[in-house]
């Protein structure tokens, strides 16, 4: 199976603007089709490869949340939307809870990389108690607008 990468060219320059920011908070706005969602999940890729190796294996490691405001809405929209640009069969696909997908690639040029992507659902409760714990390199709030503010802070 090839590098999802290698399939992937940016919807449009506003996005290509998007991967190429190193800003600590970035959003995407747009109208629907503009190539937001498929742009933010191969963001996550990229970020992923661009990690320093580890200095015990070498290896490109990234753990990053997918927060939605619930699961149905996860399982309706957020995961296939991940699953048409990654598929269930590369890497390892735990439907959860939380669903999972970890990833490890040998790309060219680049080396291992170890990618891993848990989709996270508020429901009722509050930020501080779905990420508790919780230690990673990102996240990717999915339609934010949909999120209480604080998720952001």
């Amino acid at each position: 199976m090839s590098d999802p990468f290698l399939q992937y060219l940016p919807a449009g320059p506003t996005i290509a603007r998007f991967h190429k920011s190193d800003a600590r908070v970035r959003f995407a706005m747009g109208p629907i089709g503009s190539g937001k969602t498929s742009g933010m999940l191969m963001e996550m890729l990229y970020r992923g490869t661009g990690q320093a190796p580890s200095t015990f294996d070498g290896v490109r490691k990234t753990r990053i949340a997918v927060i939605r405001d619930t699961y149905p809405n996860l399982e309706k929209t957020t995961i296939p939307s991940w699953h048409e640009w990654i598929p269930r069969g590369l890497g390892e696909w735990a439907g959860g809870p939380p669903p999972t997908h970890r990833i490890k690639l040998d790309v060219a040029n680049i080396g291992p990389v170890s990618i891993e992507v848990e989709f996270k659902a508020l429901g009722e409760h509050r930020i501080e108690d779905v990420m508790r714990g919780w230690q990673g390199t990102g996240a990717y709030l999915n339609e934010a607008d949909r999120l209480p503010r604080d998720v952001l802070t």
